[in-house]
Order: C-alpha cells, then sequence, then structure tokens
C-alpha cells in the first residue's frame, strides 16, 4: 500500500491539511476518492488520466494528481520521494496548460529540495473516506 506525506509548513501544518480545510465538500470528497484509488495500485498504475508527469522545464521531476470537480481541474503535485510513497509539495488549479498561482512548479521545486535535504520537513498522513 502506497504510503501519502506532506510538505510540512513552518507552523507545524502539513500542507494537506492546510489545503484540505480550505475546500468545498465537493473538492475535499474528490480528493479523498481519487487518493483512495490511487493507494489501492501497483506502482507501476499511477498513470494517466489519473496521475501525469509534468514535463515544462520548471516542473521536471514533479507530478500532478489529476482530479476535475464542477468544471475546475484541481492539480495536487508532488513527487515519488520512496517506491510506493508520494509526497505533496503545492496545490493548484489548472485552465488551458497553466498552473494558477504560476509560481506552482517553482515553489514545489523549493519544497523538494528541502525535504530531501531535511525529511523531517515532510509527514505522513492517511486517507479517512
Amino acid at each position: 500500500m502506497w504510503k501519502l506525506r506532506s510538505f510540512r509548513q513552518s507552523n507545524g501544518n502539513t500542507l494537506v491539511s492546510e489545503w484540505f480545510a480550505a475546500q468545498a465538500e465537493e473538492v475535499q470528497e474528490a480528493f479523498l476518492g481519487r487518493m483512495k484509488f490511487l493507494r489501492g495500485l501497483p506502482g507501476n498504475g499511477w498513470k494517466r488520466p489519473y496521475v501525469g508527469q509534468l514535463r515544462h522545464a520548471s516542473c521536471k521531476g514533479l507530478f500532478e494528481i489529476v482530479i476535475s470537480v464542477n468544471g475546475v481541474e484541481h492539480r495536487p503535485i508532488g513527487f515519488f520521494s520512496e517506491e510506493m510513497e508520494f509526497t505533496f509539495l503545492a496545490f493548484a488549479t489548472e485552465r488551458d496548460g497553466k498552473f494558477d498561482p504560476i509560481t506552482t512548479c517553482d515553489v514545489a521545486q523549493k519544497r523538494k529540495d528541502i525535504i530531501l535535504n531535511h525529511k523531517e520537513r515532510s509527514r505522513e498522513f492517511t486517507i479517512y473516506a
């Protein structure tokens, strides 16, 4: 089974918990459903249409979880931090192939570097749905 981790903010809260609390119930349910589904897949099962590798230069090495709710494309962004482990680094929405906020990949790359150098800056979490 996959382990899920989240970047831990300087205030001690995880990025996932802060983002999740700010979302409408429909988005929360879609996120929980998608992550429950992905956690049950084998290691090579995280691929399109549910997960996409980001190819833009500033996004190299990052992956997006694809979630659509009421015409809005939500994109949790992260990386495969270990075998069968995914760490969330940023959240965005996508429109016309562009992230909002536009700094999503830059922020995610900085957080990835922090985690790679300081593993304690990420925290495991469990999906209950």
